[in-house]
């Protein structure tokens, strides 16, 4: 592939903006800031990991085998560990790493989806968007797993153009350490998965099919088989995803129904409809639990399926439209002010049992902490991607957006949709389908306008 002036211009100016911003958080909150909320543990069991103590994680201050959160990222960060300045070494090189790879691999998987000029204006979007350059250099999942995932599709897609069987192993394994370093959001690789077989089986190309199948198998495999990590395949909803889905999203829909606070419902649900099950607190946890958490969970919604409908709604409309930049902005000592806006008004609107869903609307009108251009931000490239998706004719987009769709299903019902930087990883390709709306709008402007001059001149 030839690489444009261009984007060689934009990777290195997005390597420049990454680093400054990183300097700028350390130098003005300091490690504690830079390590915070899911950080802490990925950290400590890289830490513990590179320190020969096994995949653990202390728990009241008992070494205990991590059954939560996967190795995947704890194995990048843990050769950092041996350096003098620890975690800060990895957030410099990722935000090298990051900055040079998400607008290359934009751009090329942009490049075959919806053409060159909207490649490049979705690697532009990528390079500069504000989650994709803060969590560059946080020792969180998001990042590193676009990385992977952006990688993968690409390589997917070059197996099929070149029917390769070395490119198609290629991007088994990348998507296999991705789901590796996330496995909550491991259904989007087999939508992934089949989508390719699909494709395959419509071409007839078998030699390519039979790796595709072959890779989905191992890659199904890999991730639950390493030492101090002895969990069920199933894991990716059992023992995080139904956790979570029984104990946030089921606490969620009590709260709307009773019109009580969310942090109410989730207390009573630990106290009193747990133990009916012969399920303690740190029991939860336990991946052996999660059938029991799973019926229950499956039960419930099922009995107040209508106001999980709403709920939903709710939630996918946060994940697609609240931007988030002003928590993150303020948590990385961008800005200064002393107010103290949540990530989500849907949260707020849980928290306070404010059991009305059409207050929503509302809320999001009042919420003026947000700033405008954030929300105009992500509100007009959600509509840009809707249309530009119409507008891309490649079979190939069909994968992406049930990716797409999967992605925020699954980000709602484990993390509640609260959560601006859950939707990290899909940006790249509502990016894609953006860009491409975008070229067609100029090409339309464009046009409006030489037709207008041609008309002038023969007059």
């Amino acid at each position: 592939m030839r690489v444009p002036r261009s984007l060689v211009v934009l990777i290195a100016v997005a390597i420049i903006v990454r680093l400054g911003a990183f300097w700028f958080a350390i130098d003005t909150v300091g490690i504690e800031g830079f390590v915070r909320g899911d950080a802490i543990g990925y950290v400590e069991l890289a830490t513990n990991l590179s320190h020969g103590n096994g995949f653990v994680a202390s728990i009241q201050g008992v070494p205990t085998t991590e059954v939560f959160r996967t190795p995947g990222l704890p194995l990048l960060i843990a050769p950092f560990t041996f350096l003098p300045s620890g975690v800060l070494a990895y957030g410099f090189f990722m935000s090298i790493l990051a900055g040079a790879l998400l607008p290359m691999l934009t751009y090329a998987l942009g490049r075959r989806v919806a053409g060159e000029s909207a490649g490049m204006i979705a690697a532009t979007l990528l390079a500069f968007e504000p989650h994709a350059v803060m969590y560059s250099f946080l020792p969180q999942t998001e990042v590193p797993f676009m990385i992977f995932s952006l990688a993968g599709l690409a390589a997917t897609i070059v197996a099929h153009e070149r029917l390769s069987y070395l490119y198609a192993v290629f991007a088994g394994a990348l998507l296999a350490y991705a789901a590796f370093i996330r496995p909550g959001l491991f259904p989007i690789f087999a939508v992934l998965a089949f989508g390719t077989i699909a494709f395959q089986i419509y071409r007839r190309d078998r030699f390519l099919l039979t790796s595709a199948i072959l890779l989905v198998f191992v890659a199904s495999l890999i991730p639950w088989h390493v030492r101090n990590y002895a969990v069920s395949g199933a894991f990716a909803l059992s023992g995080q995803g139904w956790r979570n889905v029984y104990t946030d999203y089921v606490s969620s829909v009590r709260s709307l129904e009773n019109d009580t606070p969310y942090y109410e419902e989730k207390e009573k649900l630990k106290q009193e409809a747990l133990p009916r099950f012969g399920i303690t607190r740190a029991g939860v946890n336990d991946p052996k639990n999660a059938n029991i958490l799973r019926d229950a969970a499956l039960k419930e919604m099922w009995e107040h399926k209508f106001t999980v409908l709403k709920l939903e709604a709710a939630l996918l409309t946060t994940f697609f439209f609240n931007d988030g930049y002003y928590y993150e902005f303020r948590y990385l000592g961008y800005l200064t002010d002393s107010g103290a806006p949540h990530i989500s008004p849907t949260y707020e609107i849980l928290r306070n049992g404010l059991g009305a869903l059409p207050a929503i609307t509302g809320e999001l009108a009042r919420q003026a902490f947000i700033p405008l251009w954030g929300r105009f931000f992500t509100i007009g490239t959600f509509a840009l991607a809707a249309f530009g998706f119409f507008l891309v004719r490649t079979p190939v987009r069909y994968v992406l957006i049930a990716a797409i769709g999967l992605f925020a299903l699954t980000s709602t019902a484990i993390g509640l949709g609260l959560d601006a930087r859950l939707r990290i990883p899909v940006e790249p390709l509502i990016f894609i389908f953006a860009s491409a709306a975008i070229v067609w709008l100029s090409q339309r402007v464009r046009s409006f306008y030489a037709s207008r001059y041609l008309h002038s001149r023969v007059q």
